[in-house]
């Protein structure tokens, strides 16, 4: 369910472009510009022939994708190519031909220059026209990873370094750009805030990190950061900052996702939701959600899911995922939310069998679920587990005026000697705060 982030990924309602007259007589060949995920960078329109659709002065954006339509044989334009959105940072000037309805940058002479790299992503259909998507990356851009600091928190990766030091793991957020001021460290613990962004280009509100181990300075990345596995212990402490109603728009989550492509941003993001991610579907555990199947806006808890998008399901004939989820315990155990505290969250994964815990403030175990056995043979999962923290939220455009607190995350392997043959059902002293 994570794809319905509202972020800079989201495809904004694009206008038509439509001639008449077009050479061929099939109509026009529109095509879509977007900035790639991985990339927080821009072009800008100079001037071009008199069979293309931008006008001078067009910019392509970060999450503000741009109909491009041809209507003949001679399409180009000339583009500025800037280190930044809006214009900023200028790098260089290219052209962009049009040849066979193919896109790319030359130079002077016409020949291709590798400035901007066109990659075609898929086709789509709105109000009946077609749209051939393509995604627009710059060998001029070196995006640096979008690193939360691991300064000042319990972030359970080994280190607290606030700069990149490589190689060494970091949270870093996977929407797409670094969105600055986002995270914040307070009192020991990350907080993710629900404000508007005021470096993004289009609206965002919530957001997503995961970890991930950066080798070297090319920024390169591995699979050893702490949390990346098929199997063991998952625990952090979360703070709930909203009201957790079914009717807030918002949903603050911890859960797990198999992850093919450990590269932050969200064209390499796939989950377990009916309309996974851009990188398509794969296996999702939900460790924690304040908002899905949580009841009425006065009886709401803590939800588990185990979603089950194109068959992905860890179990597809449990209630839990049967049902879509399940609150696990009302939020009035504990004080009510926004909680006054930080609330211990967790699953376990051994002998392909999995648990459900959490454990209050004061120590004590707050609920544990049955174990799951993984009965789901018509999917294998290939690839590991990585965890996210943040927040969602589906169509809002208001921001949430609430932050959610992270720490003490831990990661143990299921061979472990701090948990091997444990559970937390059968050995809930093992789980919970002996671990942090």
């Amino acid at each position: 369910m994570k794809k319905l982030l509202f972020l800079i990924t989201t495809m904004l309602t694009l206008v038509a472009c439509k001639f008449v007259g077009s050479s061929g007589g099939g109509g026009d060949y529109i095509m879509v510009w977007e900035i790639d995920p991985s990339q927080q960078m821009s072009i800008q329109v100079n001037s071009g022939s008199a069979n293309i659709a931008p006008p001078a002065g067009q910019q392509v954006n970060p999450g503000s994708p741009y109909d491009y339509c041809t209507t003949g044989t001679d399409n180009w334009m000339v583009v500025n190519v800037y280190a930044k959105p809006n214009g900023q940072e200028y790098l260089t000037t290219t052209t962009i031909s049009v040849q066979n309805n193919k896109p790319q940058s030359q130079d002077s002479k016409g020949n291709p220059d590798g400035v901007l790299v066109f990659t075609y992503v898929k086709d789509t259909v709105i109000d009946g026209d077609t749209r051939h998507i393509y995604t627009i990356k710059s060998s001029q851009v070196v995006s640096t990873p979008p690193m939360i600091t691991n300064s000042g928190w319990s972030n359970g990766l080994g280190n607290s370094n606030s700069t990149l030091i490589t190689p060494n793991p970091y949270w870093v957020q996977d929407y797409g750009f670094d969105d600055t001021g986002r995270w914040t460290v307070i009192d020991g613990a990350i907080y993710q805030s629900t404000e508007a962004s005021t470096v993004s280009t289009s609206p965002t509100f919530g957001s997503r990190a995961y970890p991930v181990n950066i080798t070297n300075s090319n920024y390169d990345v591995d699979a050893s950061a702490p949390g990346t596995g098929f199997d063991g212990v998952w625990q952090i402490d979360i703070k709930i900052g909203s009201d957790g109603s079914t009717t807030n728009p918002y949903c603050e989550t911890f859960y797990l996702a198999e992850r093919a492509n450990l590269s932050w941003g969200p064209s390499n993001y796939s989950d377990g939701s009916t309309d996974g991610g851009d990188a398509g579907h794969s296996r999702e555990i939900d460790i924690m959600e304040t908002k899905w199947n949580g009841g009425s806006s006065t009886v709401f808890g803590p939800q588990v899911n185990i979603p089950n998008g194109d068959t992905t399901g860890w179990n597809t004939t449990n209630s839990i995922c049967v049902n879509q989820g399940l609150r696990m315990a009302s939020w009035s155990d504990v004080g009510g939310a926004p909680t006054s505290d930080f609330i211990t969250f967790g699953a376990l994964i051994s002998n392909n069998t999995l648990w459900f815990y959490s454990y209050k403030s004061d120590g004590s175990q707050w609920y544990v679920s049955d174990p799951i056995e993984m009965s789901n043979k018509t999917y294998t999962q290939k690839y590991p587990f990585v965890p996210y923290i943040g927040t969602w939220t589906s169509n809002s455009e208001t921001p949430g005026n609430f932050k959610t607190g992270y720490k003490n995350f831990v990661y143990l392997k299921s061979t472990d000697s701090k948990i091997s043959g444990k559970n937390p059902k059968d050995n809930p002293e093992a789980f919970g705060s002996v671990l942090k």
